[in-house]
Formats: structure tokens, sequence, C-alpha cells
């Protein structure tokens, strides 16, 4: 299965041994983001300058990726905390982010019982947001970001979808003394009224 976009930094960062890469942010940025308002001019004000800048076109969707990405330091025999966004730009507006981070006062920590909670064809948005708690993502459609969600949800989205919200779960385990990357994701769609349409969750096991 395709995995999340962020995990091209956390690979990337991994192979840079103890060093610090990127410049740091806080969630408090990520707080004051707006779709369809924030523009790249507003981004760079808050964040700076990006890691990178990519364009995407598909169709008649063109749009302007940016990213900013920061890995700390790890102590002796520990691991490295890392954090992650990509900002998707239509028209110079803002039409979807994605966040992640393993820090633990940025952390977006979700129980993997409570997507139970929600129910296609019930649930609206606003419930969604109250049972999960704060997203990590939120995507207007449509969108050049969709490639990059796992395959698995991208196929079972329906025509009638209008907004995606993203939450997703970046921690550690210990295996023969290495630190492994886990996640685990919650992704869910919906209508133009704010009715869950479909939900998609996944939890790495490697």
């Amino acid at each position: 299965m395709r995995t999340m976009f962020f995990n091209c930094f956390i690979l990337s960062v991994a192979l840079l041994g103890c060093a610090t890469i990127g410049t740091d942010f806080t969630i408090e940025n990520v707080t004051k983001l707006r779709i369809g308002i924030t523009t790249q001019e507003d981004l760079v004000s808050i964040f700076g300058k990006p890691l990178t800048d990519e364009s995407f076109s598909i169709g008649d969707l063109n749009t302007i990726v940016l990213s900013y990405g920061y890995r700390g330091v790890p102590g002796f025999s520990d691991r490295a905390n890392s954090k992650f966004i990509a900002l998707e730009f239509k028209d110079n507006l803002l039409n979807g982010y994605y966040y992640n981070s393993s820090f633990p006062e940025g952390s977006t920590e979700f129980p993997k019982a409570i997507q139970d909670k929600i129910i296609p064809n019930k649930t609206t948005r606003k419930e969604v947001i109250e049972i999960v708690g704060n997203r990590c993502g939120e995507i207007r459609l449509p969108t050049n970001l969709l490639s990059r969600l796992p395959e698995e949800f991208s196929k079972s989205l329906s025509t009638d979808a209008k907004c995606i919200l993203i939450y997703q779960y970046l921690y550690y385990q210990t295996s023969s003394k290495r630190y492994l990357t886990k996640y685990r994701t919650l992704i869910v769609s919906f209508n133009q009224e704010g009715v869950l349409l479909n939900k998609f969750f996944y939890e790495s096991n490697k």
C-alpha cells in the first residue's frame, strides 16, 4: 500500500544520524492555518522559509506544495523526535495541509477504538472533531495530495466527498535495542453537508 507522504521526511532524516535538521515550528503555528484563507505569504511569515517547494499538475488542477520538517538531536541511546507539515496551495490560497509530530508537546495521539464511535452516513464533521479531537490534517477536494494518501482510501473515496480530515499518531517501539517508527492513521471524508461518507483506519505492524 502507499504510505503517507510524511514518511519520506522521516526516512531521509533518519539517515543523518544525530544531526538536527530543518527549522523548528510549534503546534500553535499549525492552529493558525485556515483553509481557503491562509496565503503563501501568510505561511512564510508564520513558518519561515519552507524546506521544499514543489508544483503539481493533475488534469486542470495546478497546486503548489510547501513542506516544513524538523528533527531533534537524540540523547544517549535514545531516538530523535521529528515533526513534519505539508501544505497545498491553489490560486495562492491554502487548499489542504497535513501535520505530524512525535514530540510530546505536539503529539497527535488518538486511541484505536475511537474509530468505532464514528458512523458513515450518520456522524457529522463537527461530531467527528468532538469525538476524535484535534485533527492533524484537513484537505479540501479536489486536491493533488490525494495520490499521496493510502491507495485503499483513495479507491473508496466517494465522488460526493468535499473534505477530508486526517488523524495520525506517530510513535516508537523498541525491538532488539532499536527504535522502530510506528504510526496509526484515521482518514475520514465528508459530503457538502458535512456528513461522514467513509473512514479508513490503518496501523503499521512492522
